[in-house]
């Protein structure tokens, strides 16, 4: 058992044998399931389970998950360039590549794996630049697909350090870079919340909570990834509080939002539809606490504590996909009818096809390999490109 864990640490060209295992596993997933993605895009979406009242499927329940999980990055990333008291630990477990560039190129993969299952989700990608020649700046559709442009640039730049972006940087382009993303984050997570927002009746009026719930949501996961990072060395151990207070705090966010939804719903007398959101952050939310009153620092308690602690980041990020699913179908359950023919319209339910799970799944692979690409082009194809000039 020893030789075996001692093999998987082994190096080749830079990284761990686990590391390629992981790399070439994923990358194999992704290249069967690729074809999913294919199909609808030649052969439209007649195979799905979309309906007219359920047009929004499995696709767009993980657009906006992983758009989300993109957005909260980047923003964390971006405060945390703009509050100078806070740092990171520079270190290197890829070669020259620091926790900070590897984040960044998380929230990188995440974004154009989100753009894959909208553009499956399409039918036709060549759609999408419709969007931009139409120039309707009112419509949602535009603003999300202009923020998710430039967040994808934005994150490019900062995974590549062009223009020496870094949270180590107090430049003025390093702040430039951190102000708009923060503001195209924001602008992606209030896009969402409109879409959101024409499914229902009221309109733009409705659902108060809804943005700061979105934005709760993104932050929740940006840094449930920082703190998976942080345990990987040699950062393990050397911070006692950072990001795990950040953490506790974000949690303690979601909570209270959700909290508040459900006030809002009882109050006008409406079924909230946030219950297990709220009961998944209130259990994360009882660990980070208790967590944080056991012990002040980060990963002191051993390999235990560390298991644990990635277990409960990976469940934050599970509660943030399993209330996009369940948003996505609240909005769309209502009769498409009006009244009173909405009386014959037979409440129907939705369950994915095989083709949107695995467009689901290539577009989870992807996340994992173009993180793994961007470490090897760090590794291997920037120095080596370097070294020709």
């Amino acid at each position: 058992m020893y030789d075996l864990a001692f093999m998987l640490m082994l190096p080749i060209f830079g990284m761990s044998v686990i590391h390629w295992i992981i790399f070439v596993l994923f990358a194999l997933i992704f290249i069967a399931s690729f074809l999913t993605v294919l199909y609808p895009m030649v052969f439209g979406l007649s195979k799905t389970n979309l309906s007219d009242r359920y047009n929004w499927g499995l696709n767009i329940q993980g657009f906006f998950f992983l758009s989300t999980v993109g957005c909260g990055i980047l923003a964390v990333l971006a405060i945390q360039t703009i509050t100078t008291s806070i740092s990171f630990i520079d270190g290197n477990p890829f070669g020259n590549l620091s926790e900070d560039r590897l984040a960044g190129a998380i929230a990188f993969a995440c974004l154009i794996s989100a753009q894959l299952l909208m553009a499956s989700d399409l039918g036709k990608p060549q759609r999408a630049f419709k969007i931009i020649v139409g120039r309707n700046f009112r419509s949602p559709l535009t603003l999300d697909f202009i923020s998710l442009l430039a967040l994808t640039v934005l994150s490019f730049i900062f995974m590549l350090g062009i223009g020496r972006v870094s949270v180590f940087s107090v430049s003025a382009f390093s702040t430039l870079w951190a102000y708009a993303t923060l503001f195209f984050a924001l602008l992606c997570i209030f896009a969402h919340v409109m879409l959101f927002s024409l499914k229902v009746a009221p309109g733009f009026g409705s659902k108060s909570f809804d943005a700061i719930s979105m934005i709760s949501s993104g932050l929740w996961s940006g840094t449930a990834v920082l703190m998976i990072l942080w345990a990987i060395p040699p950062w393990w151990g050397l911070s006692p509080g950072f990001p795990f207070n950040w953490f506790i705090l974000a949690t303690l966010f979601v909570f209270v939002t959700q909290l508040a939804i459900i006030l809002s719903s009882l109050f006008a007398k409406q079924k909230p539809h946030n219950l297990v959101l709220a009961g998944l952050s209130f259990v994360v939310l009882l660990y980070a606490v208790g967590r944080g009153l056991i012990q002040t620092g980060l990963w002191t308690g051993g390999v235990t504590f560390f298991i644990v602690d990635i277990a409960v980041c990976l469940f934050a990020l599970f509660a943030v996909f399993l209330d996009k699913i369940l948003s996505v179908i609240h909005y769309q359950k209502d009769a498409v009818l009006p009244a009173p023919y909405s009386m014959y319209d037979k409440a129907k339910s939705y369950k994915p096809s095989f083709l949107e799970i695995g467009n689901l799944v290539a577009a989870f692979s992807l996340v994992v390999c173009i993180t793994y690409a961007v470490v090897i082009f760090k590794l291997y194809v920037l120095p080596w490109l370097i070294s020709l000039f």
